[in-house]
């Protein structure tokens, strides 16, 4: 739903809405998604998990971890070269 069709449904709901309440209904939409966009970034594993935890599991449920982590590491690598205009 774009922004506008969000402002149109709270007008339906609530009636008409001034100038400053649509304002903060925008504002407030751009901080939802800036929260949703920064919890979905990837974060970087720079180290294997603790052997503790791995010791546990089969070795399937370890590649899968593995695999996981590695593939969280590519998003976030570029992801990082997106923001920096990095190239190799």
């Amino acid at each position: 739903m774009t922004v506008e069709g969000i402002l149109r449904e709270i007008e339906k709901r609530l009636g008409e809405l001034d100038e400053r309440a649509k304002e903060a209904v925008k504002l407030a939409l751009k901080l939802v998604q800036g929260e949703t966009e920064k919890a979905t970034e990837p974060v970087w594993q720079g180290e294997n998990p603790p052997f503790e935890q791995m010791a546990n599991l089969d070795i399937e449920e370890r590649s899968r971890i593995m695999n996981e982590l590695e593939e969280r590491n590519r998003e976030w690598l570029l992801r990082k070269c997106e923001e920096l205009g990095a190239m190799w």
